[in-house]
């Protein structure tokens, strides 16, 4: 890592891949979380979010590494949630469906409770930090750093009641 500057060039890309490829994962971890917090988020997207491919591999270095683990609301962890919204958006349904099913083995108690307009799940904020065993006030802080989050005020009946 002599001489590492974390300006994103082909030099700095390829230096990333060699010690990825000699298994080199921490410093993988260093040099891609000096690229995160050095670089602005648009240089970020425009060079990272340009191929579901290189995508993928930007994920496994996150997951690989324990980047995925970054502080909440730092460069690197707002970069991880837009590098998963990426995959989510233009995933195909293959991958979409690994995203689920990952999800559905580590939270199996958590459920939608209902559906958009789109048809994508909707999850009760209480459910889901429950779920996780979190309190839904830190839930909720940790989901208004995610770029791109949306969150929906819904008004559901009491558990075990039906609406006619």
């Amino acid at each position: 890592m002599k001489n590492f500057k974390p300006e994103i060039t082909v030099q700095t890309i390829e230096s990333l891949i060699e010690a990825y490829e000699s298994k080199d994962l921490d410093t993988v971890k260093v040099m891609f979380n000096s690229i995160c917090e050095n670089n602005p988020p648009d240089a970020l997207d425009r060079h990272f979010l340009i191929d579901i491919n290189v995508a993928m591999q930007i994920f496994k270095f996150f997951h690989e590494t324990g980047l995925v683990d970054a502080p909440t609301g730092s460069p690197t962890k707002l970069f991880f949630y837009r590098i998963t919204r990426y995959l989510l958006d233009n995933g195909s349904q293959e991958l979409k469906q690994i995203f689920e099913d990952v999800l559905n083995k580590l939270f199996p108690n958590i459920k939608s409770n209902g559906f958009n307009e789109t048809g994508k799940n909707l999850y009760g904020l209480d459910d889901i930090a429950k779920g996780l065993g979190v309190s839904s006030e830190d839930l909720l802080g940790e989901a208004r750093s995610i770029p791109g989050f949306k969150f929906i005020r819904a008004n559901y009946p009491p558990k075990g009641t039906t609406e006619h």
